[in-house]
């Protein structure tokens, strides 16, 4: 049976081998390959650190029983526009993909970020990651029309915002 705990900053060792992991499963063809390969599982761990410490948001990691299988972190809007929290990332490690742990995550973020009042919640997804624009949309998120380009590895993509009502 799986749980899901408030991350802590000595977690972020954790946070950030799932996010290595699954981005180089996840973004495969959207993100180039070298730049996919060259990702360390210690990458994200001073970014965690810093904004667990400052608490610019909150994140939570869901246990299988046996390992941290996947983490979420949220908080008030990046976009800065009031009433809205935000998911900042979601990712469940690729062979724990299609097990109700992204929704049991969401879920999580979303009623803490309800209880904190906010009314509204975006995110930002990589326009072609079809398996993440799916799972977003079959839990209510809808695009609200806003893109923005990112630049990763010297490449200009493009980024949509899903929005969903709390």
């Amino acid at each position: 049976m799986s749980y899901i705990r408030l991350a802590k900053i000595e977690d972020a060792a954790i946070m950030s081998r799932i996010h290595a992991l699954t981005w180089k499963e996840a973004y495969k063809g959207l993100i180039p390959q070298e730049y996919l390969n060259g990702i360390s599982e210690d990458r994200w761990i001073k970014p965690f650190i810093e904004a667990l410490s400052n608490k610019l948001h909150e994140a939570a990691i869901i246990n299988n029983g046996e390992t941290d299988t996947g983490c979420v972190c949220f908080g008030k809007s990046r976009d800065g526009e009031a009433g809205y929290g935000e998911i900042i990332s979601i990712y469940v490690l690729p062979a724990y993909w299609s097990t109700g742990q992204g929704y049991e995550l969401m879920n999580f973020a979303l009623n803490r970020l309800k209880k904190q009042n906010f009314d509204y919640c975006h995110l930002w997804v990589l326009e072609g990651n079809t398996r993440a624009l799916n799972f977003y949309e079959k839990y209510g998120f809808r695009s609200d029309n806003k893109v923005r380009i990112i630049n990763i590895a010297g490449v200009n993509l493009r980024e949509l915002r899903y929005s969903i009502k709390l």
